[in-house]
């Protein structure tokens, strides 16, 4: 159980496994593995896989609860000896299924797919028969695109009310509003949530983005250790072979650091001015840069930090000295560079 939000338990499917392999040609199964478990470990409930990431993963945890894509009739033949205890499959696959394949799945739980914008007045009638035939476990809703500002608690109450299924929202990020969409489903009865680590580059909605904003803004109780956040995302940069974007909300490696003054005096005096939540409950350090936008506050803070004293030196002149030499160098101060231009002073003195 990765959360409880209004006293309600929240399930959390990552998918971005398949996405990753879908991408990629050469993975590291090492890198891979270890990517698996720091999802488990952040607080995902069920990792979704396909038939072609299998063999790239190869090792199952018995501790991590696994579901796996099916796309057609034969992959059920391949998956028949893993002891997985999800398979997600379409609603057109499930209702042209035969009875001798179906017969074969009762022992796992089914997570049904269905496209959002094909439900209708006959939905009922029309899929009455898949939902007997199979023992579904869910319906997920794919290709959630908009955000629902009469609240999409009355759809997912029938829903529940019709079919006595759980309820799983997998918001596509078209409009750049899927982490907004996922949250507004799990405010509103939706009791999956599916999603992917850094999930805008496939088109979802990011896991980590839903994961801080269940926390912080609607006070939702983690059993996953969020600090290990900032070990999967290098893990991930160096599975994929490519950085994350600096500014990337929760992964970006740029989103902490800070060097004007106004900024500096506002963190010293309340960190929550500028930053949501603090960077240690990613397992994420805040950095302060000094150059040409710093002020005096923020080169004695940072004196200080580098056990420094200011009253040895003209501050002033210093901070004079900085921002030529960042003005010079297009670009902040290195601490190596400001412990010399402090020395420099000292002595002259």
């Amino acid at each position: 159980m990765a959360v409880i939000v209004n006293g309600k338990k929240k399930f959390i499917i990552d998918r971005s496994i398949p996405e990753i392999v879908r991408k990629l040609d050469i993975l590291e199964k090492k890198d891979l593995v270890e990517y698996v478990d720091l999802l488990a470990a952040i607080g995902v409930d069920i990792i979704e896989i396909d038939i072609r990431s299998i063999n790239q993963i190869g090792n199952f945890h018995k501790n991590i609860i696994y579901a796996v894509r099916v796309e057609a009739e034969e992959d059920i033949g391949q998956i028949k000896d893993y002891n997985f205890r999800y398979v997600i499959m379409n609603c057109n696959l499930a209702r042209n299924m035969k009875n001798y394949v179906i017969a074969k799945m009762n022992n796992w739980k089914i997570i049904l797919e269905i496209d959002i914008e094909t439900i209708n007045d006959d939905f009922l009638n029309e899929n009455y028969e898949i939902l007997n035939n199979f023992n579904i476990a869910s319906i997920r809703f794919n290709n959630v695109k908009k955000y629902n500002f009469n609240s999409w608690s009355k759809f997912i109450k029938n829903i529940k009310n019709e079919f006595s299924v759980l309820i799983d929202f997998c918001p596509q990020n078209e409009y750049f509003a899927a982490t907004a969409i996922a949250i507004e489903g799990c405010l509103d009865g939706a009791d999956f949530i599916t999603t992917a680590f850094n999930g805008e580059k496939y088109g979802f909605a990011a896991l980590e983005e839903v994961m801080l904003a269940l926390k912080v803004i609607n006070s939702g109780e983690f059993t996953g250790n969020l600090k290990l956040i900032s070990k999967i995302k290098i893990i991930y940069e160096k599975l994929v072979n490519q950085k994350i974007f600096a500014m990337k909300p929760i992964l970006g490696d740029d989103i902490f650091k800070y060097e004007s003054g106004i900024h500096v005096d506002g963190i010293e005096k309340n960190e929550k001015t500028y930053e949501p939540y603090s960077p240690c409950e990613i397992g994420a350090e805040r950095q302060m840069f000094i150059g040409k936008h710093s002020g005096k506050k923020a080169v004695v803070t940072k004196l200080a930090q580098l056990n420094l004293n200011p009253n040895k030196i003209d501050v002033d002149e210093l901070l004079r000295n900085i921002r030529s030499k960042s003005v010079n160098l297009r670009r902040n101060i290195l601490d190596k560079e400001l412990i010399k231009l402090y020395a420099n002073m000292t002595n002259k003195i």
